[in-house]
């Protein structure tokens, strides 16, 4: 049996500001291979949903395969509950969108994935969509109808993931649109780089070991919790598995290391604890 070390509980917080205090109705989460992402279903620009992004610990969801992009369409037009017509770009052929991590503010042309909005990123494209190509080998799913995009059709910056078709593209595919636009968005909350840029010392859940199980106390307002690895991995979720105002989660089969507990609360709050298992 291993042995549980609560060798350093950092309870850890994102104390949210007031533009990024987002409803629990307004957040639809999931998990696709490991990663988990939620969809804000409140309206801001590009610039403002990458700072919300890093708010809650993640950053704007960077794209790297068809697989995730396909995944991440599915939830957004098939199960958050979207009302398209709430999240739509005028500049965009009026269709709707929500926002990703992609941009080319920096650059004109220069296509980079800059979730946390620091202007700074991998690129994935350089130039338009008939005289440009991807950076590496990176994916991209570009509108690709009529001509396609992007098209940079007066400054637009941003990357919009398209719910509905356009003139110059299908829903799932990519549109460059004005990071003005106001619109929902994905934000990625899997990677650890994320967490270590937006945290803050907080203390509000107590958590102890007891009988080889993590005890989280006053956990009535708790909506869900995850554990991951500190490479991001997600390893263990729970919600809604009260037993008398606790949480109880098994440690006996964690994987040793140093692990990240991340709470979640009924108003999309978020806590942070590292615990060591050896």
């Amino acid at each position: 049996m291993k042995k549980i070390l609560l060798a350093t509980i950092l309870l850890l917080a994102l104390k949210l500001y007031s533009q990024c205090n987002i409803p629990s109705n307004s957040i639809y989460s999931f998990t696709v291979n490991n990663k988990s992402y939620e969809i804000i279903k409140v309206n801001m620009t590009w610039t403002a949903a990458a700072a919300c992004a890093v708010q809650r610990g993640g950053k704007l969801a960077e794209v790297m395969s068809k697989q995730e992009n396909d995944s991440l369409f599915h939830y957004a037009k098939n199960k958050a509950g979207i009302n398209t017509a709430s999240t739509t770009a005028p500049d965009g052929g009026s269709a709707s969108y929500i926002w990703i991590g992609g941009n080319d503010i920096q650059t004109e042309g220069k296509w980079i994935w800059d979730g946390d909005g620091n202007l700074s990123g991998i690129q994935f494209w350089q130039g338009n969509y008939l005289s440009g190509n991807p950076v590496n080998g990176l994916f991209n799913a570009w509108g690709s109808v009529n001509g396609g995009e992007p098209d940079d059709a007066g400054n637009q910056d941003g990357l919009g993931l398209a719910l509905t078709s356009w003139p110059y593209g299908n829903a799932g595919e990519w549109n460059d649109i004005s990071t003005n636009n106001s619109l929902y968005f994905i934000v990625e909350l899997s990677g650890t780089t994320g967490l270590n840029k937006s945290v803050k010392s907080y203390s509000k859940y107590p958590v102890h070991l007891e009988n080889n199980n993590i005890i989280i106390n006053q956990a009535s307002d708790i909506k869900f919790v995850e554990i991951y690895g500190i490479d991001g991995k997600l390893i263990y979720h729970t919600e809604n598995e009260l037993n008398q105002g606790k949480i109880f989660i098994p440690a006996e089969n964690l994987e040793q290391g140093i692990l990240l507990i991340k709470i979640i609360d009924n108003n999309g709050n978020f806590s942070f604890n590292k615990i060591s298992i050896i």
